[in-house]
């Protein structure tokens, strides 16, 4: 192999790590947070809502900062395709040229990541809210460490104003596995010992 010849390969290689780092295709790890709501209502007292932070943005100096996640694929395939592309999406709005050509391949990497952050969740804090009016709400906040991809992007439009969110959110994308060594790391006391009580965790109720 001549010299120009390896530095054309090596050329090509960086071309596509480069690329694979734009379009957000790296495995990293994360903490899925499910908060789960029970308002003595019957079945309709009950919400499930789905928060999601980077583990290498966990710093004991800062705190954790949480992101919408949204497990359940009711989003259309091109605001899909738009957030994986890093640009903003009006995910709860649809109009005439909203597309939902979800495949069967996305189907099941969503149910894997699904059944991963039901079946080893961690219970991290329990919160009760009682009103004078005697309403009560109970909310469980578990945590998940996830390896996986995952594209993030900002909201514009109306969605914005739904959840009151101006960061990011985040869409999962494929390859989940559990972190299965995460809870014998220290940053993993930042999960276990943070108070999630401040946060308004509505951002659309999930199943």
């Amino acid at each position: 192999m001549t010299a120009m010849q390896r530095t054309l390969l090596i050329m090509i290689f960086l071309s596509c790590f480069a690329n694979k780092v734009n379009s957000q295709e790296i495995e990293k790890g994360y903490i899925i947070y499910s908060f789960q709501i029970n308002r003595h209502q019957g079945s309709h007292g009950n919400f499930l809502y789905y928060w999601i932070t980077p583990i290498d943005s966990i710093k004991k100096e800062t705190g954790i900062k949480l992101f919408p996640v949204y497990l359940d694929n009711f989003y259309a395939t091109n605001d899909f395709n738009d957030c994986c592309s890093q640009k903003s999406i009006d995910i709860f709005t649809a109009t005439t040229a909203t597309k939902f050509e979800i495949s069967d391949f996305y189907d099941k990497q969503i149910d894997t990541l699904k059944l991963i952050v039901s079946k080893n969740k961690k219970l991290v804090q329990k919160i009760t809210k009682k009103w004078t009016n005697g309403a009560k709400e109970d909310i469980q906040i578990w945590a998940t460490p996830i390896i996986g991809q995952f594209c993030s992007c900002g909201l514009v439009g109306y969605s914005m104003e739904r959840i009151d969110n101006k960061g990011l959110i985040f869409l999962p994308k494929s390859d989940f596995s559990l972190f299965d060594d995460f809870w014998n790391q220290e940053i993993s006391k930042e999960v276990l010992f943070t108070d999630y009580s401040k946060i308004a965790y509505r951002n659309f109720e999930q199943h």
